[in-house]
Formats: C-alpha cells, structure tokens, sequence
C-alpha cells in the first residue's frame, strides 16, 4: 500500500521566487490573451502528446493520440485559464486517460514535461502519470501538494520519489516542468530550478493508461490543468540556470 508519507517529502520552507517563479497574477483567467504560437518547435517530431485544453481533450501532436476515455466529468471552463481562455477543470472525481503507448516509456530515456498546474488543495492529489492502485505495474507519477513531485517504480511495484519542486500553494497557477537529460533530473517552477538528482531510476514500463487527474483511486487531482506537452528523448532546457518560460501556447509544428 502506498501512503501518502510514501509519496511525497516533509515540504522545505517557502523559497521566495523571483515575481515571475509563481504566476501570481493569474489567480482570474485568462492569464495571457489567447493567442496563435507564431514560432516552430526544433523538437517538433519528439512531441509525443500536445493538449491545449480549450475546447476538449484531444492530443494534438503529430503523434495523433486522438481523443481519450472520460471518466466522471472533466470538464473545460473559462474561469481560470493561462493560454486561449480556457482549462481543464478536474472536481476530484474526474479523469481523462490515453492508453499506453511506447511514446510515455520514460525507462532509460530523456525526456521533458511541461504543463500549467493550479490546485485546489495542497493535499496529497496525483496530477498525471501511470500509476492507478495496480500494484505490479506501476510506473511513474507527478503527484501535486505542498510540494509537487515526482515519483516512479523500478520495479512495479515499489516508489521512489526523485525529486520535487519548493513549497507550492492552492489557487496560483504555476508553470512545472520535469526533465531528464540522460544524467540529472532537473524540477523548475516557473523556469526556476527548485530540485535536481542524479540518482539515476531505470523507470518501469507500465501497462497502464497514462491518466490525467487521478492515478490511483484514492488520491484524485482536484483544481486546473493547462498547455500539456511530452517531448520524448530530448531534455529541452537541461539548465541549472533555469530558462524563459513561454508566453504564449506551444507551437503546433
């Protein structure tokens, strides 16, 4: 059985962040005006899923995942939003899933994971990942709180948590992003590295769907998810430094 003491580390005190680590000013969407992303992805074929989140839940990548299984209701609303006018919305008893695909196997691989995250609690809730409650088969998970975290298994059955951001809060909207390049797993809030690790996981290859607002039953995501991007076999900013986080959707090409 995997706890919630299991899942995620005593937070750290509060880090004061740069004004731009926490997008305080987003607290009533839309953050930014919708717009058409004017610029072309070098990493284009790696994008591996692209979910805008403002009409439905299709992918948009080249990789053409389609639409996913609806579980409960999520649904989009446009009263909280930081690209388009409008985000998933998850009530704590939602999800969204695609089944498994080779194109989220992060066992042995570089990767990087983007996404706009706004909670409702700092409870214990898991975000995205391939975990459920099968245990045998689970693989990885990004699990939301007073941290936000990632955690994997090396076997199916174990979790290890490889690193989490600083302490975050309820109802602000925050950029996350969690990379691997080969050596370093690197965790930024906002383009701010908060944690890194090199202890290296040989992540399992799950089975399972990769779920959006749940993952295991009793630990469902409540609050808002915007602009979801996978890019598989590429670590995009690699920085100790940090980098420049978008200010507008990811390109479509």
């Amino acid at each position: 059985m995997i706890t919630r003491r299991g899942l995620i580390l005593a937070a750290p005190a509060l880090l004061v962040k740069p004004a731009h680590a926490q997008m305080t000013g987003c607290q009533r969407g839309p953050c930014n005006p919708p717009t058409t992303a004017n610029f072309i992805d070098p990493h284009w074929p790696n994008v591996k899923l692209l979910l805008g989140l403002n009409s439905g839940f299709a992918d948009e990548s080249s990789a053409n995942h389609g639409a996913p299984s609806i579980v409960g209701n999520p649904v989009i609303r446009t009263d909280q939003s930081v690209f388009g006018g409008a985000s998933a919305y998850f009530n704590g008893t939602s999800t969204f899933s695609f089944p498994d695909s080779n194109d989220w196997n992060l066992a042995n691989r570089k990767f990087t994971i983007e996404f706009w995250y706004r909670q409702s609690s700092t409870g214990v809730d898991n975000v995205i990942g391939q975990w459920v409650s099968t245990v045998g088969d689970l693989g990885w998970v990004i699990a939301s709180g007073s941290t936000l975290a990632i955690i994997v298994s090396t076997d199916g059955t174990n979790s290890t948590q490889i690193t989490n951001s600083n302490a975050t809060a309820a109802n602000i909207w925050y950029a996350a992003c969690i990379e691997f390049d080969g050596t370093t797993y690197r965790f930024y809030i906002g383009g701010v590295l908060q944690k890194s690790a090199v202890t290296l996981r040989n992540i399992w290859n799950s089975s399972l769907p990769l779920v959006f607002g749940g993952g295991s039953g009793n630990k469902p995501y409540a609050g808002y998810l915007d602009e979801f991007r996978l890019t598989m076999d590429v670590a995009r900013y690699a920085s100790d430094s940090g980098y420049t986080v978008t200010t507008q959707p990811f390109p479509r090409g």
